[in-house]
């Protein structure tokens, strides 16, 4: 676990969030598993409360290959993970994939529960994934460009 030198006052918050935090609404259905889920937004509506009156705020970064996701508390104290990006995915692959890691770096940072429980049975299914070329440098730049919210 990647966090500042001290978390006392962020673990106090967050304790103190994470009492403040509405379930999650599953929203949205996974055609290829046939499990329901919260999205993004639903997980976004549960927390945000809770953060928000206790001094808390998320952020997501992209930094060297990986999706960055830190707590911050008003103190200047932080929890962060980070997870490693797949490569080799189309802009839209990226993007999907970018959506899922957000919720779930957001989930395991604060606890909180993000779609139906299967015990792991999804986990144990072997799923064969077609390769796919990197992407070059225009494409990485319109990602961001849209990670960024410039649109034109």
């Amino acid at each position: 676990m990647k966090k500042s030198d001290t978390i006392h006052e962020i673990v106090k918050a967050l304790a103190k969030a994470q009492s403040q935090f509405k379930i999650a609404v599953f929203d949205k259905k996974n055609p290829h598993f046939k499990s329901s889920y919260a999205s993004l937004e639903s997980v976004h509506s549960a927390i945000r409360e809770g953060l928000v009156s206790n001094g808390l705020a998320i952020c997501h970064l992209l930094e060297d290959g990986k999706m960055v996701t830190t707590l911050f508390h008003e103190s200047g104290e932080w929890l962060g993970c980070e997870l490693a990006l797949p490569t080799g995915l189309s802009p839209q692959q990226l993007g999907s994939a970018l959506t899922y890691f957000r919720r779930y770096s957001i989930c395991c940072l604060l606890a909180i529960p993000s779609g139906e429980d299967d015990d792991g049975n999804s986990a144990q299914e072997a799923h064969v994934s077609q390769p796919v070329e990197n992407l070059n440098n225009q494409q990485a730049a319109e990602i961001i460009s849209l990670l960024d919210g410039d649109t034109e």
